[in-house]
């Protein structure tokens, strides 16, 4: 409703501007502001002052919401939610995989088992695998040292063979 009263008061400005102007312009020739015979042209000005005025109520009773807050708050979700589907992607993958990878997914061996890392657009993850228990997490480091996790499951140390049935 606001980029309508908006519109409507600009182009009502406009004819109404003109409306004046050309008011103005009768008035300098002929000395009046009515000239016989010109009802139709006050009505035109009238008409585009009421239009004016309406588009003036209208941006007026119809402020412009704030969506930059509500646009950023679902951006954040957004990438949360991506950040956890490449967390899952990441925790899913076998432990052949990830060491055939090994630039992509640089390794270190740790107390606690091995412990992997990968660069994504929403941050680096890492992932430990525990050897204790055979235990997946994977996590995100904020900026003070706290982990974030986002997914745990079962440690899966090779890849599952895919047998292909061919029908003659």
């Amino acid at each position: 409703m606001h980029v309508l009263g908006t519109t409507l008061t600009v182009v009502g400005g406009i004819f109404t501007a003109l409306y004046f102007i050309l008011l103005f312009v009768v008035k300098i020739r002929t000395g009046k502001f009515f000239v016989k015979g010109s009802f139709q042209s006050h009505l035109f000005g009238i008409t585009m002052i009421i239009l004016t005025s309406l588009g003036i109520v209208l941006m007026v009773t119809h402020p412009v919401e704030n969506t930059s807050v509500s646009g950023s708050a679902s951006s954040e979700k957004e990438a949360k939610e991506t950040l956890k589907s490449y967390a899952k992607t990441f925790g899913r993958k076998s432990v052949d995989e990830l060491q055939e990878k090994d630039n992509v997914y640089p390794s270190a061996q740790v107390d606690e088992g091995t412990m992997y890392s990968w660069a994504t657009e929403e941050g680096t993850l890492t992932r430990l695998d525990t050897s204790s228990d055979g235990m997946t997490t994977v996590y995100k480091l904020n900026s003070d040292n706290t982990k974030d996790v986002l997914w745990t499951g079962k440690t899966v140390f090779q890849r599952t063979q895919v047998k292909h049935y061919y029908i003659n």
